[in-house]
Formats: C-alpha cells, structure tokens, sequence
C-alpha cells in the first residue's frame, strides 16, 4: 500500500545482497484501488491459492502471469509481471484458476476457470505481441463454484459450492476438463 492507493509489484529478489548492489529490483508496478486499506489488499489476494499446485501438464512452464482480483474493476484479472500489463477477465469474477492444456505441437495453451454469479466461466488466453488477449466468457456451469487446482491428474480440479439441501454446508465436486475435439 501507498498513501494513494494499493499497488501490485513484481520484484526481482537478488541471490545476494551487498552495499553496491540492491536486495530487490522492482520490474513492474500497477496501481489497482485508490484505497490503501489493507482490506482491499487482502481481497485482491485471497482468491489465490497459496501455494500454487503444480498442474500435472504444466512440464515446468508457468502460468503467463498472476491471476488476481481487481478491486478497482470488481474482477479477476492477470498481471503480467514482465510488461506490468494487466487483462481483465470476466465481469465480476471474484475467484479462479488456471488451466494448461498443449496442442497437437506440443505448445501451452493457458486459460482460466472462474466464478461469476451467473455460475462457473472459462476464458481462454492467446498473447498476440507482448499483450495478453481473452476469449468471451463461454459457460462451464449455471451453478456457482469455486474452482481449486490439485496436483492430481486423474482429478486435477476440486470445485466448492454451496449445497442445495443444506445452506450451512459446501459441496465438494472433483473436475476434470477435456479436450476440445481436433
């Protein structure tokens, strides 16, 4: 936080530090509220899962960015760390994860599972130059979950919503995306 605001930074952190050479080096900076409560940090971050699973197909490539919510825009969004870009995803998500699937050429195609309150939505990423574009919202589900990565291949989605029997308790669905047809 600032006295203007909260701010989204990406720091290189150095492997060592010494009176003639900075600990961290900031790359990126992007202001996302006017607010500096520490409230609105906190809603920025905790729709993320900490730590990030390792999804099964990801073979050591890493997500194009951080997915975060963005209080000043009420959704989710990607903060490229490398250009300080930002891509809004689908009007008013307020949770998500990320989703690798690979071409017939073996290349990464990185999209988001989110939650909306029209129910579960998919937006899938495409870098044209250095930006980031997103696909239109398409509809995964009327119902509204919340999506969580897993390291497990065989179920590699864990979806959390409300019960329909019983409004004190959650629902646990595992998920497992196919393929689109070739």
């Amino acid at each position: 936080q600032t006295s203007t605001g909260t701010e989204l930074l990406a720091m290189r952190i150095a492997a060592g530090a010494s009176a003639t050479q900075p600990r961290s080096v900031v790359m990126a900076r992007r202001p996302i509220s006017d607010s500096a409560d520490p409230l609105v940090a906190y809603q920025a971050m905790s729709p993320l899962q900490s730590p990030l699973p390792l999804l099964p197909d990801a073979a050591g490539e890493q997500p194009p960015g951080l997915l975060f919510f963005h209080p000043g825009a009420s959704r989710m969004a990607i903060f490229d760390v490398s250009t300080g870009a930002l891509t809004m995803l689908a009007e008013n998500s307020i949770a998500g994860a990320w989703h690798l699937r690979r071409t017939e050429t073996g290349a990464p195609v990185w999209s988001v599972f989110l939650t909306t309150p029209g129910g579960l939505r998919h937006q899938t990423l495409l870098r044209s130059a250095r930006l980031l574009d997103v696909s239109p919202a398409a509809r995964v589900s009327d119902e509204v979950w919340v999506p969580r990565s897993t390291t497990d291949s065989a179920r590699p989605y864990i979806l959390i919503g409300p019960s329909k029997r019983d409004p004190r308790a959650l629902v646990l669905v595992e998920m497992r995306p196919m393929d689109p047809p070739r």
